[in-house]
């Protein structure tokens, strides 16, 4: 087995459904955010190294903007800024297999399971009015996310990686909170250092 630590850039983008309690919202845009990264692998076969079984875990933001009407059925009512932020630890199994393998150049794919744990802070703003840490929307505290990643090692020390994680549902959409359901798809990408502890 070896370690690694790494640190990269996350983009993540929200998509709202169902009903909201704000109308006419824009669209979501891609937004960036820095990852941390520590972990460990451990090896099937150590002389061959093809396949893999990696404990990850993650640090990583993202965050959303939006404007939308508060007050239905009122355009003459001012619009609102809705902001929030995204901070995650997260948990990334992930089963990885060597597609090409030798000691100068490794290249590989693989799959994995995420289980986030998420803090959000949300403010609400209009030409009038602030209010942070409003809790206008209700997001879990924690949901699950399957990314596909892929990754190239070079000297057996360097690895320069990115994976894609399909739409996750990050709201469970209770009737208390409103029938309403909130998606987050994301992608990271960044560079790895491995080495062993002797």
């Amino acid at each position: 087995f070896d370690f690694f630590i790494g640190a990269g850039v996350s983009g993540s983008k929200f998509k709202f459904g169902g009903e909201l309690p704000f109308r006419n919202a824009t669209d979501s845009k891609t937004t960036y955010g820095p990852t941390f990264s520590a972990g460990v692998n451990f090896y099937t076969n150590a002389k061959i190294g093809r396949a893999v079984f990696r404990a990850e875990l993650m640090y990583w933001t993202s965050s959303n903007e939006t404007m939308a009407d508060l007050y239905y059925g009122q355009p003459d009512k001012p619009k609102i800024k809705y902001h929030f932020d995204q901070r995650n630890i997260t948990a990334y199994p992930q089963f990885i297999y060597y597609l090409y393998n030798n000691n100068a150049v490794k290249f590989n794919g693989g799959i994995g399971i995420t289980v986030s744990f998420a803090k959000y802070t949300q403010v609400i703003s209009s030409t009038s009015t602030s209010a942070s840490n409003n809790n206008l929307l209700s997001f879990d505290k924690n949901w699950l996310g399957f990314p596909i990643r892929t990754g190239l090692i070079i000297n057996k020390a360097f690895e320069i990686n990115a994976s894609y994680a399909i739409p996750a549902t990050i709201n469970s959409g209770d009737k208390t909170s409103g029938n309403y359901s909130i998606k987050q798809s994301s992608f990271k990408a960044g560079i790895n250092y491995h080495f062993l502890i002797n």
